[in-house]
């Protein structure tokens, strides 16, 4: 399934439905060739919570959000919180801690995020949720895993055109194209280890039950 096929959708909800859940953190990343301009659209779109815009796809709903430089710069400010590893897992209330590194060495008869493709993911406060959507939700794209971020980092000519299509001006685009240069290609660890984190999980399996245990270090 490409984004093209599903915008052959005719019943709106059913629409907004499979496009929402196309670019969630749980899905497959689909294919957006030749609809760069409307995967901008949706992109933009599902920075606002879902009660306030009826058409995931208004393109001037988009337009608008794409020429507001207050609400870009909150979807911004959620970049310093991607992560390779979540931290606030499984204690959600760690806090205040990113970790975001280079994919681990990998080792024979060892399965760890070394075995797994490069990404990023997000955590923080869930009321904003919505803003870190925008450079993190990941699509293929000429056959390649991408995200906005990752596009805009690389200064791709056609998407920047598109976004100036909808309404971003050149300085604008400058200002986003650095930040995330800057904080996309720093590497975090953080300086202290929360005492929620203190912990070390063992899996033990007694008959058809998998069991976890938790060690205080």
């Amino acid at each position: 399934m490409d984004l093209a096929s599903i915008l052959e959708i005719d019943d709106k909800k059913l629409l907004d439905k499979e496009l929402r859940k196309a670019f969630s953190s749980y899905s497959l990343p689909i294919a957006v060739d030749g609809e760069e301009l409307t995967c901008l659209i949706i992109l933009i779109n599902s920075t606002i919570p879902r009660n306030k815009i009826k058409d995931i796809i208004d393109k001037q709903q988009a337009q608008e959000l794409w020429k507001d430089d207050g609400h870009l710069d909150k979807c911004l400010t959620e970049v310093g919180w991607y992560h390779t590893h979540n931290l606030k897992y499984p204690d959600a209330r760690v806090s205040h801690q990113v970790y975001r590194g280079d994919s681990p060495t990998v080792y024979q008869n060892v399965l760890s995020s070394a075995n797994l493709p490069y990404g990023l993911g997000w955590a923080n406060n869930s009321a904003m949720v919505n803003y870190a959507k925008l450079f993190s939700a990941e699509f293929l794209w000429r056959g390649d895993v991408l995200t906005l971020g990752t596009l805009l980092t690389a200064k791709q000519p056609l998407w920047l055109d598109k976004l100036v299509l909808l309404g971003v001006n050149k300085n604008k685009l400058d200002s986003m194209i650095a930040y995330l240069d800057n904080e996309l290609s720093q590497k975090q660890t953080p300086h202290e280890i929360s005492d929620y984190s203190k912990q070390l999980r063992f899996m033990w399996w007694s008959s058809k039950t998998v069991h976890l245990y938790r060690c205080l270090n």
